[in-house]
This record gives C-alpha cells, structure tokens and sequence, in this order.
C-alpha cells in the first residue's frame, strides 16, 4: 500500500511540474493564433483568446480583439454576448482614439480630421 501511495505521489509530482514549464503567450501571439482559430471555423476558442487580448489593454489591437470577439460569438449563436460586445466596441470607438487604429472608421463627432498647414510657405 506504501509503495502504491508513493508511485502516486511521484506521478503527482511529474504531472504538476510538466504543466509548470508552460511559456506565457505575448499580446501578439495570442492574437495571432485567435486569428488562425477564427480562420479555422474554431470560434470559440478564438473568442476566449480575442477576449484575453482585449482585456491586457496594453496592445493596439484591443479594439480589433473586441470586433472579432463580437464576431465570434455571433457565429456561434451566442448573441447575447455578441451584443454585449458590440455595444462595448462601439462605444469604445466613440469615446477613444482606437478607432485611429483601425482604416476606414468615423462615426463623426467627436473625431475630427485636421488639415495639415504646410509650414515651409510661411519660413521666409
């Protein structure tokens, strides 16, 4: 019975410390894998990383996160949440410059696009 017990408790240990030599994924990474999932049809798994992206915060894609989490759970029927996140995209578009990242967004207002003075003409 003793060497059962210790046999487990090796075996515990091993399997404890296989699963500790796991490397963290970088912002990036983990965006560029939810990118492959979603190109896969993997839907789900992908939204759980979009979400990992979006809420480290510190990355420029956050508000790209957030769209293809949106995107995400819409395809696979969870529209609830497909809402939810959408609702918080929107409004994170309109209450900050991450729309600045992405090309082709303007939901007027607040975002105001500056002509640039061309200086030289005035350095005589």
């Amino acid at each position: 019975m003793h060497k059962i017990l210790s046999i487990l408790l090796i075996a515990l240990i091993i399997i404890t410390a296989c699963s500790s030599n796991k490397t963290a994924l970088t912002t990036e990474e983990k965006l560029a894998l939810a990118d492959q999932l979603y190109a896969k049809g993997k839907y789900s798994r992908a939204a759980e990383l979009y979400a990992q992206v979006y809420l480290d915060r510190i990355s420029t894609s956050s508000a790209y996160a957030l769209l293809r989490e949106a995107d995400c759970y819409f395809k696979i029927n969870r529209f609830a949440d497909a809402y939810s996140a959408y609702q918080e995209y929107i409004c994170l578009l309109y209450t900050s410059d991450a729309a600045d990242d992405l090309p082709c967004v303007d939901f007027g207002g607040r975002r105001i696009l500056k002509k640039k003075i061309n200086t030289d003409r005035y350095s005589s």
